[in-house]
């Protein structure tokens, strides 16, 4: 059955004495069928778990589509904090199908990653390995990490911040963000990683004055990292597949602002 663009609406709910709760998350359902689901995750939302009650990836999927919440998994990272398409397949057998594609580089994932520094050359590899601890961050560590590679582009630069495409050849969580920090180029936003806590424009926009009435509001404050695409052959039928998720209305002002404001000269 493909149902895209189908939405799981962000409604307000309440508990059983008529309080009003925070508002579950929006999925956007990119495609689904027997196999899988694509969906447009935003930032914020857990795949499972997170801190409100029914409004993890797996909750929301299980609870619109019935599936057993224990038979959902993720094909690749999209963490948290990051907006963008996930692959969740309904079986554990097509997961490990999609994986074999991955790490074999016929399904390639595209990252949008909006960071901070001078980038030298226009396209490269990251290749050191990273560590994988329980909790907490991941860090590059080249003597016992896990082999892991990116591969990166220049779409845009500005002064100071840089656009890149970065496509993870391996599926270690939080790779693209460690590996960007460990070459000098964090996340303009991931304090995490060594970025910031948000993106201010008066971080770059000359001459910026301040409000008297109200404070600065942040143009992005979550990481700035967005899967943009996913491209991969059908596990059953063998159809070349393309999902595309749209790039959410923070990241689109960051950039906005930074092509009006933060252009070199010529």
């Amino acid at each position: 059955m493909d149902q895209d663009f189908e939405s799981i609406e962000n409604a307000a709910f309440g508990d059983e004495d008529g309080e009003r709760r925070p508002r579950r998350p929006k999925l956007d359902i990119l495609h689904t069928d027997e196999d899988f689901f694509a969906i447009d995750k935003p930032a914020g939302v857990f795949f499972e778990g997170g801190f409100l009650d029914d409004s993890s990836v797996v909750d929301l999927l299980s609870a619109r589509f019935g599936d057993d919440p224990a038979k959902l998994f993720p094909v690749y990272s999209v963490e948290p904090d990051v907006s963008g398409v996930m692959i969740v397949a309904r079986r554990e057998a097509v997961r490990d199908a999609m994986i074999d594609q991955f790490d074999a580089g016929t399904m390639s994932v595209t990252f949008l990653a909006l960071v901070r520094g001078m980038v030298r050359s226009e396209s490269g590899t990251l290749d050191r390995p990273v560590t994988l601890p329980k909790s907490g961050r991941v860090r590059v560590a080249p003597e016992h990490g896990q082999p892991a590679r990116t591969d990166w582009q220049v779409r845009d630069s500005f002064i100071g911040f840089a656009l890149l495409e970065c496509r993870p050849r391996t599926r270690l969580e939080q790779q693209v963000r460690a590996q960007l920090h460990d070459v000098g180029l964090p996340l303009a936003v991931d304090s995490l990683h060594g970025g910031s806590s948000k993106l201010m424009l008066s971080a770059f926009k000359a001459g910026y004055r301040r409000s008297r009435r109200r404070p600065e509001k942040p143009l992005i404050e979550r990481a700035s990292l967005h899967a943009a695409t996913v491209e991969f052959k059908h596990p059953t039928t063998g159809a070349r597949l393309h999902f595309e998720a749209t790039m959410p209305k923070d990241l689109k002002a960051a950039l906005h602002q930074l092509d009006r404001f933060g252009r070199i000269a010529k």
